[in-house]
């Protein structure tokens, strides 16, 4: 409430648009919405609001208005624009009225409304600007996602329907449109300066968690075709370490690899099998690395430097050799032991410490 006059009360938009709330201010002469009439005439622009201990929370602070003759300080007065739990009734609703030395929902005090929202008339719903946050909501969405000559592209039309209607909160929405890398990029795809493309949007936010919820928040609107937003992630980054590699026979190696071990093997989408996917490929490319500053080939590196590679000691233990059975004419029935501690290459991807391709060609 911001004025009663003869026992009618009336808002603050309905008071400053009534002829009676503007007269000559005594500080500046002009003629303007007067806030302060005691000792004299102030206007909304020279107004200095003085200090006093608040009726509610008793702590000392410029006074933000008056409720029923009680003082209220701006946290008090702002805090009225979030619902809390009425003690009457026990709903979450915005309370207004001062009743008992308590803030009550304007229902249960019998006062009139005085923070319903203007485009719904709810009570429930925080209003940090002028409309609660359900109505402001698509409101926030259309701005974000319209052009500089004021039209929302065609394809982009989906995702303001999606974030009109599935965004929780609006005040949210406010601020991941104002500081996040993603929003930063819808508005580029709104102006024509990026394209509507994974793999260019995955290079314009750099960050691969704010990649992965831009793409999904994509599909999920309906604005690009369904998509695994990890497989999208692990595929560009593919693309663009590969070439990064030494030679091109290693990439050959790595790209048979991927393609004829990994991926055939890895049927998960889950974030943490593409996670454990580019590790195997970093852990390859070392050890193909490695080969090659050696001297050798995949196909002459020996079974010794192998073993010293994955075990990081070139210690072989050695075992007693067992004497093979014979028939009774002297012919071997079976086959001795293998002494020393080698490592077979097919058995290099089962057991080890390092994960080595099975198949490098």
């Amino acid at each position: 409430m911001q004025r009663a006059i003869n026992g009618e009360r009336y808002c603050r938009a309905c008071w400053r648009q009534d002829p009676r709330s503007f007269d000559t201010c005594s500080r500046c002469g002009k003629h303007a919405t007067i806030v302060a009439r005691r000792p004299q005439l102030v206007c909304v622009s020279c107004y200095e609001a003085p200090h006093h201990p608040c009726g509610l929370c008793s702590h000392t602070d410029r006074i933000a208005t008056r409720l029923d003759g009680v003082v209220v300080c701006p946290r008090c007065y702002y805090g009225m624009r979030y619902p809390r739990l009425c003690p009457s009734c026990g709903h979450q609703r915005l309370l207004t009225a001062l009743k008992e030395g308590q803030l009550w929902c304007a229902e249960c005090a019998g006062s009139p409304v005085t923070f319903a929202c203007p485009g719904c008339g709810s009570v429930t719903e925080p209003r940090k600007h002028r409309l609660c946050a359900r109505c402001r909501r698509p409101i926030v969405a259309r701005y974000l996602l319209t052009s500089v000559d004021g039209q929302i592209r065609p394809e982009l039309q989906p995702l303001v329907d999606y974030l009109g209607t599935h965004h929780p909160s609006a005040q949210s929405l406010e601020r991941w449109m104002r500081k996040s890398t993603a929003a930063q990029a819808l508005r580029e795809i709104t102006d024509g300066t990026l394209s509507l493309d994974p793999y260019a949007l995955i290079d314009r936010v750099g960050s691969p968690q704010t990649a992965s919820f831009l793409l999904s928040l994509l599909v999920a609107s309906g604005t690009i075709p369904n998509l695994d937003a990890q497989r999208a992630r692990f595929e560009h980054w593919f693309r663009n370490w590969l070439p990064t590699i030494g030679t091109t026979e290693e990439q050959r190696l790595l790209k048979r690899y991927d393609a004829w071990v990994l991926n055939s093997s890895m049927r998960s989408t889950r974030r943490d099998a593409f996670q454990r996917r580019r590790s195997m490929l970093l852990q390859t490319a070392a050890f193909l690395e490695h080969i090659r500053s050696s001297g050798h080939t995949v196909a002459t590196f020996p079974q010794r430097e192998l073993d010293v590679y994955l075990t990081g000691s070139d210690y072989r233990p050695t075992r007693p050799r067992r004497t093979p059975k014979t028939d009774s004419h002297g012919r071997r029935l079976s086959r001795p032991g293998v002494s020393g501690g080698r490592i077979p290459w097919k058995d290099l991807s089962h057991g080890t410490s390092q994960q080595i391709p099975a198949r490098a060609s």
